[in-house]
Order: structure tokens, then C-alpha cells, then sequence
């Protein structure tokens, strides 16, 4: 008798598309990060565009006219 050897070959798992409601989440929460991203990009212009203002108005500051961090915590600004 003539055994014959098969070789198999490992099955490969695919993984399943998500289900509606994961595909709403999912594009949710991609929403919201893009959102954020945005958000965080639109604080940096605004901070950008103030420190250019400041600069054209020949302003800035030196650091001794700022309040000391003593100071700070006195007016509860500054975390003890």
C-alpha cells in the first residue's frame, strides 16, 4: 500500500469587516481626532499670530518685569 503525504497549507485568517455600528464608532472617533487635530492647530495659529503682534508692535517683554513665582502663588496662578 502506498501512503501519499499531503502538505497543507496554513490558512491564512482574513480578518472580517466591521460591523455597521464598529464602522460608526470607528468613524467617530476619527471625526473627533481630525476634529482636535484642527482644534489644536487653530490654538497654535492664534498663539503664532499674538507673539507676531506683539513683535510688530516693537513689543516684548524682559523677564524681570514678569512676576516672580512667588508672587504667582500668592494670586493662586501658580500650583504651590
Amino acid at each position: 500500500m502506498r501512503m501519499s503525504t499531503q502538505i497543507t497549507q496554513p490558512t491564512q485568517l482574513k480578518p472580517s469587516p466591521p460591523s455597521p455600528p464598529q464602522k460608526s464608532v470607528i468613524t467617530a472617533q476619527v471625526t473627533l481626532l481630525n476634529d482636535q487635530e484642527t482644534a489644536l492647530q487653530v490654538q497654535e495659529q492664534r498663539l503664532t499670530a499674538s507673539v507676531a503682534l506683539v513683535q510688530a508692535l516693537g513689543g516684548g517683554w524682559d523677564t524681570d518685569q514678569l512676576p516672580s513665582k512667588q508672587e504667582l502663588q500668592k494670586l493662586h496662578l501658580f500650583p504651590d
